[in-house]
């Protein structure tokens, strides 16, 4: 067979597009080709997941497109392509909506066309017409199809992975900076050359060079924000370095790998140019009042709302901190059942894996490190069987019992301040039902594992038939069962609620062989705890009965971490444990973190969040940027603590995790125990201790959990904020209007204090009445900064709201409360914290209302605001 038949038969040599160049002359000889898109892919293939695999592809494409350009055989085709590549930029937004694609697609694909011309396109030339010369020969470069796990990580989270030296890069670093610095002499040239603002002509390359600064966003990033190992290195010499030291960090030891990863939110760089220029017009603005004083009519409210932006001011600039630097963590659960203990005849700082690039040791010698995950403790708090009722208290100590972690490792507290019969009963009636429901979910691997929540999404018969198994009886106790549990007897000597003595009752002892569940298996140790009130001695509220169940629990399962929830807050993600696991025993970044803080979320927001109550903007952007910053606070439900930092302990360089525990050894029976443990849950143990000052929950503050977050950070130690996709646990949201004033009002004395100039919002409306100006002319130059700041300022809430999933009625109800609570809440907080540093009131905390009647209910879910009562906290 002769070359010139090699043109004749079969696919076309020579070019780097074979396909192309085959197809074209098949086309010249009469033939019609045919495209076929079926709603259903006939084929799935792997796309590139790096940037540079992308351009290298890019570049053997347009290298063989460049070659057909050149050659005789489509010389006459080229009126064709030339029009498709002009008319393409015209039709290309009509042609992406067609296509069901979205904007941000479209502006993914003209920010690579614009990479890919500047790189791709021009090496390919630049190759083609040196193999026409005769220098070198087609080449064809394989396109990879895998990727590590963290560049896949970032491939998902549509970050560009740059990460290895390119000229490619360099080619678009320079262009990417040329473009910036041209705008920025662009900017300046604006706003002091006259001559320059006047040149109209110039006006498209001011819109052509913004354009392409903004198509270069993810290049500013990696240049000069991100830090993982997809940003752009300098030079080769630096990448390797850079890849030797982060090996040193991160291989601490042979073999280890991270059981968390953290990755910095995009659009830091923007969102800080964006708050440069929200704070040149806040210093403006305060140029303005301070230079325009009047001397006659409206002169002291001019002083007020100076002062009072003078405030905002301050407070925006603080709030800046939870918004400058946010990052995002996500857990690698899976390798926590990988680990091994250390071996007897290798030093302990050497931990082995079973990953291929561990040491040459048989896997099947080892033990699994599953065996050596620490004791979960798991506190609930509840406080009256009125508002928070045992159905839903006991539904929330299920679904923590059924988490899906050993159960011999799990140890489940309740406190019970009301000291209540009909707790106890339903706890009582948990503890039997506990050993059908756990193993129940384990089998179906169902989610979520409250009760009431998974029977009231099932239709099923048989669920319904084991939900008939959790209906406890909502008023007087059975005398049989009063006869037969030895635990009633404890309330012969109950007075009331706020006396009586220890009520302690192990339900489920962990230490039982016999304590095991209908299939076999180990149940979590139960306990029952109604610590002892006595009038005359204060009892501090929820931080008092937290650190009573440390104490306690410490004598019985001495968990090494301890889970707190709040007895509304039921598990949601019965893998929490194990994603909270990650952060405290990774070898490398584990040793300084305290508590892990997961979000508080609620089950009963209606669509538009009528009272804002969701903290949809805290859990999603602000306690992300606090969390940048050492680590967001403790907020009392939802959160995962080393034992030793509650108990006061300060961080050292040289602390080390001590998992392995030494268990609880006793031959003491269940009742021996509970009997010696009382004197550790009675009024008089703390006195003269350092309980509520240096060890345990903070006492004398209503926000204990906060200030006991902070005292923990002041230690030393970081907390870390774990947001995932599906929830840790979901609470109930008061529905009462007055509920949810009060509260807010007694949870937020400390931090919001800044909020208390608010009040100065309602001084225009007053002067409104006498015709009194207090801002400038809309034709004044100063009323351009006033009109940015407050754009700037809505437009900024507004797309952090919908940003975080909420509505636009959403975020309108939201800055309505937020009114309403700066002058009602806000304010009455201010004055009480007043009131008790000058020693003429006490602590006070209220309950928040777990139930409503089913008329406040039907309102609350039409979204109508619930009065019905007289309160001072009314805005009216």
């Amino acid at each position: 067979m002769t070359a010139s038949t090699n043109l004749q038969m079969g696919l076309i040599y020579g070019c780097a597009v074979e396909d192309i160049i085959t197809g074209l002359p098949i086309i010249c000889r009469g033939w019609k080709p045919v495209y076929f898109s079926p709603h259903k892919s006939a084929f799935l293939g792997v796309a590139p997941t790096t940037l540079d695999q992308s351009l290298i592809q890019d570049k053997r494409w347009s290298e063989g497109l460049f070659q057909i350009l050149l050659s005789q055989v489509s010389s006459l085709w080229f009126l064709p392509f030339a029009y498709v590549f002009v008319a393409k930029n015209a039709y290309s937004i009509l042609e992406t909506v067609s296509c069901g694609e979205t904007f941000k697609t479209l502006w993914n694909f003209e920010r690579m066309w614009m990479m890919r011309s500047a790189t791709s396109y021009l090496f390919a030339f630049i190759d083609n017409l040196i193999m026409l010369f005769g220098l070198s020969e087609t080449t064809f470069v394989i396109t990879a199809k895998v990727a590590d796990e963290d560049v896949l990580k970032r491939y998902q989270h549509e970050i560009i992975e740059f990460g290895s030296s390119s000229l490619m890069f360099t080619i678009i670093s320079t262009l990417a900076l040329l473009n910036l610095f041209s705008s920025v002499g662009v900017i300046k040239k604006v706003i002091f050359d006259i001559e320059f603002r006047a040149a109209a002509g110039l006006i498209p390359h001011v819109i052509l060079c913004g354009v392409t600064v903004m198509l270069h966003v993810p290049v500013y990033e990696a240049l000069f924000v991100r830090n993982d190992k997809g940003q752009i290195p300098s030079s080769v010499m630096f990448n390797e370095r850079k890849k030797e030291r982060e090996r040193e960090r991160e291989m601490g030891s042979e073999g280890y790998a991270p059981l968390f990863e953290t990755r910095r939110a995009k659009g830091r760089f923007l969102y800080r140019m964006f708050a440069a220029s929200m704070f040149l017009g806040m210093c403006l603005i305060w140029a303005y009042r301070v230079i325009h004083i009047p001397t006659e009519d409206g002169r002291w409210g001019w002083i007020g709302l100076l002062l009072a932006e003078l405030w905002f001011g301050l407070y925006w600039l603080l709030t800046q901190a939870s918004r400058w630097n946010p990052i995002y963590r996500s857990t690698f659960k899976d390798r926590l059942s990988q680990r091994f203990i250390p071996l007897p005849a290798l030093p302990l700082s050497h931990t082995l894996w079973c990953t291929p690039s561990g040491p040459n040791i048989s896997c099947s010698d080892q033990l699994l490190y599953e065996k050596d995950l620490p004791a979960v403790d798991i506190f609930v708090c509840t406080a009256d069987p009125v508002i928070e009722p045992p159905i839903m208290v006991v539904n929330t100590v299920l679904s923590v019992m059924a988490y899906d972690y050993p159960q011999e490792k799990l140890g489940v507290y309740l406190s019970d301040d009301a000291g209540s019969e009909l707790t106890f009963y339903a706890l009582l009636e948990a503890s039997h039902f506990s050993k059908h429901w756990i193993p129940y979910c384990k089998k179906f691997k169902i989610e979520p594992r409250s009760p009431a929540v998974y029977f009231s999404l099932t239709s099923h018969l048989h669920d319904a038939d084991q939900a008939k198994e959790l209906e406890f009886i909502q008023g007087r106790i059975p005398e049989e069962v009063l006869m037969e549990q030895k635990g009633f007897s404890q309330w012969d000597s109950f007075s009331s609620r706020h006396d009586h003595d220890t009520i302690l009752q192990i339900l489920i002892d962990g230490r039982d062989p016999n304590a095991m569940d209908v299939e076999g298996s180990k149940l979590p140790t139960l306990v029952y705890l109604a610590r002892e009130k006595r009038p005359k001695h204060p009892h501090n509220f929820k931080a008092g009965a937290m650190n009573a169940l440390i104490r306690v629990s410490s004598k019985i399962s001495n968990g090494a971490i301890i889970l707190n929830v709040d007895c509304d807050m039921y598990s949601n993600n019965s893998h929490s444990i194990r994603d909270a696991l990650c952060f405290f025993m990774d070898e490398e970044k584990g040793q300084e973190i305290a508590f892990v803080q997961y979000p508080q979320n609620f089950e009963n927001i209606t669509k538009n969040e009528l009272y804002s109550s969701s903290l949809r903007v805290i859990s999603e952007v602000e306690f992300h940027g606090l969390d940048g910053y050492g680590g967001p606070m403790y907020i009392g439900t939802g959160c995962f603590h080393r034992r030793d930092t509650l108990c006061g302990r300060k961080f050292s360089k040289d602390y080390r995790n001590e998992w392995k525990r030494e268990s609880i050894k006793t031959e003491e029976s269940a009742h021996e125990l509970q009997e010696s443990l009382k004197n550790l849950a009675s009024c008089r143990y703390e006195g003269d201790t350092q309980w509520g000052n240096e060890m345990g929950l903070k006492y004398g503050c209503p926000v204990e959990d906060v200030i006991t977050g902070l005292s923990i950070q002041c230690l030393g130690w970081k907390s870390v904020y774990l947001n995932l996709p599906r929830r840790l646990s979901l609470g109930l949201l008061p529905r009462h209007w007055s509920r949810l004033l009060c509260s807010t009002r007694d949870g937020l004395k400390v931090i919001y204090r800044f909020c208390f100039p608010s009040t100065v919002l309602h001084v225009p409306s007053l002067y409104l009445l006498h015709g009194i100006p207090l801002f400038p002319q809309v034709s004044s130059p100063w009323f351009l900064p006033f009109a940015y700041v407050i754009l700037a300022k809505y437009s900024g809430s507004l797309a952090e709201f919908l940003w975080s999933g909420g509505t636009l009625l959403g975020w309108w109800n939201d800055q309505r409360i937020w009114l309403f609570k700066r002058t009602t809440s806000y304010l009455f907080a201010f004055m009480d914290t007043i009131l008790r540093l000058l020693g003429f009131s006490e602590t006070s905390f209220i309950l928040t209302a777990k139930v409503a009647d089913e008329d406040v209910s039907q309102r609350y879910e039409g979204e109508m605001m619930e009065f019905g009562g007289s309160s001072p906290c009314s805005p009216s």
